[in-house]
């Protein structure tokens, strides 16, 4: 199994709602971003989501329904998004 550091965002996200027992289903209806968009967004294929003011709005969301900051795993993450984002 990989590090945190070595987990992209995707896996990190995914990694982390999995381990609290929270389906993408609960993650969706919570915080209104669809199950297809919370798949791309957990798999990485940035080329399927909007651009990226919209990806940091779902990282937030996402980070707050599951109890986690939201600002670390941006920070964390920020260089990653923006490569992505660019591609």
């Amino acid at each position: 199994m990989a590090t945190d550091r070595e987990l992209t965002l995707g896996e990190f996200l995914r990694q982390e709602r999995e381990r609290r027992g929270i389906t993408i289903d609960q993650l969706a209806s919570a915080t209104k971003i669809s199950t297809k968009t919370l798949h791309f967004l957990e798999s990485d294929h940035y080329a399927e989501l909007p651009a990226k003011p919209f990806i940091r709005g779902f990282v937030i969301s996402y980070c707050r329904f599951i109890n986690i900051d939201p600002n670390e795993v941006l920070q964390r993450y920020e260089q990653f998004i923006l490569k992505k984002a660019q591609e």
